[in-house]
């Protein structure tokens, strides 16, 4: 039996992430004032979510920035967003890693806007 809580949208895609697996999705930032915004709920189980931003110093060297993680969110529908104040890119994951036996149904929305 399958247990949604929240609003399931009928533009919502939907992917299973395997035992042990994550799954990412990338958003090249190109325009200050952007707003990232994410819409999600699994089925039956929690599942790590996070934003990580990518960006490049000085020296060409590549740097990661943590904005938000959340060790396991689920259960409900979990509706954000953020100002992506700098350019460049902007990883949302799904991490189901410390599971061993379960796969995790998520149902997702994600969209860009450019705030004015």
């Amino acid at each position: 039996m399958k247990i949604l809580c929240g609003e399931l949208n009928g533009d919502m895609e939907i992917t299973v992430i395997q035992p042990g697996q994550k799954r990412t999705f990338d958003f090249d930032i190109t325009q200050n004032s952007t707003t990232l915004s994410w819409d999600f709920l699994t089925e039956n189980h929690d599942i790590g979510f996070g934003i990580i931003f990518h960006s490049v110093n000085l020296n060409n060297e590549g740097e990661v920035e943590i904005l938000a993680s959340d060790r396991k969110v689920g259960g409900k529908q979990h509706t954000n967003s953020i100002l992506c104040t700098n350019l460049g890119k902007y990883t949302i994951v799904f991490d189901n890693s410390y599971s061993r036996m379960r796969s995790k149904t998520l149902h997702y929305k994600f969209t860009t806007d450019l705030t004015t």
